[in-house]
């Protein structure tokens, strides 16, 4: 059996239903900002204490008393780490639409991963490059 993906020929030797897998992505669920610092309040207040409640042997400062650049620079990050899952998954199921043998329709999925990562580039590297400065 022969398909395109994106201009590029696939062969395979399965022979496969069409795809009747539909892509349900919770992207509206991507939380905000507001969102974010208390998650990254809450994961540090976890780390310092440590599980057991107890303040942890560190110097770092309590997560209460953080400063917003700190915030500002962990929620960056994890933004722009955001942006390479969306591409990598977005590639990854491009590969998988020609060669995998499962009945899922990569190819919807791989076009929903691009357009998010597309949507949200531009306000995720801005922001990046205001926090942590201009790009290597």
């Amino acid at each position: 059996m022969s398909k395109h993906c994106l201009g590029v020929s696939c062969h395979s030797t399965n022979e496969r239903l069409p795809c009747r897998t539909t892509v349900c992505f919770a992207l509206l669920s991507y939380p905000g900002r507001e969102q974010q610092e208390l998650f990254w309040r809450h994961y540090l207040h976890a780390t310092h204490h440590g599980s057991d409640g107890r303040q942890a042997g560190s110097n770092a400062a309590p997560p209460e008393r953080l400063q917003d650049d700190v915030l500002d620079r962990l929620v960056a990050e994890a933004n722009v780490w955001s942006l390479a899952a969306h591409l990598y998954w977005g590639v990854w199921s491009i590969i998988q639409a020609c060669y995998s043998p499962i009945d899922f329709n990569y190819m919807t999925y791989s076009g929903t991963r691009l357009s998010e990562f597309r949507r949200r580039r531009d306000g995720f590297l801005a922001t990046a490059v205001q926090v942590f400065g201009s790009t290597p």
